[in-house]
């Protein structure tokens, strides 16, 4: 026999319990545990027979097997008298056995079902309402960087005048390129002023660099995509460029531009307004 019962805490404080001794409430619990716990059927002497769920065929000598030693019938019998008078079950002989019916046997286990059912849809819920609150959080935390996001960075900001040096800077290449959204620029700016650490004058060497490049020109044309590739970038900055093919006056200013790179000295080609960086 495998499974198991249900067995309310109240029946300890019931009066029924409180007058039987231990023997009798040894047989309550075996009556209990021996009882089906759903309806089943059985063939006896060619003939099919069916306990509810409840019930239970046996007798005396197997209730006694089932009852702590030095059990006696006569205990037994007197036990499930007692019981019988307190309406907990009934007690007939049958053709196949005593039949045992506990009366109340939906209501000690079926109907806490329902609870059960109840209590393990809350603890759900509750589960539920636990996993959900990091979740909560985690939108606190993206409503306060959409909040970062819908800043506007006003024309002295720092932002703006990289995005208004950047646009120049285009701008001597390609006289026609059309202007950003400023402020889709000044959040990028933002990101690298604030998260990545660099400094405003780093910003705009760099920007000054790629413009003068004939490579990294064209492929240099947003905030996005200096920000990407920045570090890569200012490596390259580093690299003696190569004069091969070049005429004297193209040397010569190579040599200046290289000599103002090494020695950091962009001032004449850096705007008043992102001189103030520096500060």
């Amino acid at each position: 026999m495998i499974g198991w019962i249900k067995l309310h805490r109240k029946l300890l404080i019931s009066d029924m319990y409180q007058d039987l001794n231990a023997v009798q409430r040894d047989v309550l619990l075996q009556c209990l545990l021996a009882a089906n716990h759903k309806p089943k059927k059985w063939e006896w002497q060619g003939k099919i027979f069916e306990c509810k769920a409840g019930q239970f065929i046996t007798s005396l000598d197997s209730l006694i097997k089932l009852c702590s030693k030095g059990t006696s019938i006569r205990n037994v019998r007197t036990a499930l008298v007692k019981l019988e008078k307190w309406q907990f079950l009934t007690n007939e002989s049958t053709k196949t056995g005593r039949l045992i019916t506990v009366i109340n046997w939906d209501t000690y286990q079926n109907c806490d079902e329902a609870t059960d059912k109840a209590t393990d849809k809350e603890a759900t819920k509750s589960r539920q309402s636990t996993d959900k609150e990091p979740t909560t959080n985690k939108n606190v935390k993206k409503d306060k960087n959409e909040k970062k996001e819908d800043k506007t960075f006003m024309s002295d900001s720092e932002e703006i005048r990289l995005v208004d040096y950047f646009i120049s800077q285009i701008k001597i290449n390609k006289p026609d390129f059309k202007e950003p959204n400023k402020q889709t620029w000044a959040k990028i700016f933002d990101l690298m002023l604030r998260l990545d650490k660099r400094q405003p004058r780093d910003i705009a060497e760099l920007i000054k660099w790629c413009q003068n490049d004939s490579f990294e020109m064209s492929n240099v044309l947003s905030p996005d995509k200096l920000r990407k590739r920045f570090d890569q970038l200012m490596m390259k900055t580093k690299r003696k460029p190569s004069t091969i093919g070049m005429s004297r006056t193209e040397k010569n200013t190579a040599a200046k531009e290289e000599f103002l790179r090494k020695n950091g000295i962009y001032e004449k080609d850096i705007t008043p307004e992102i001189k103030t960086l520096e500060a």
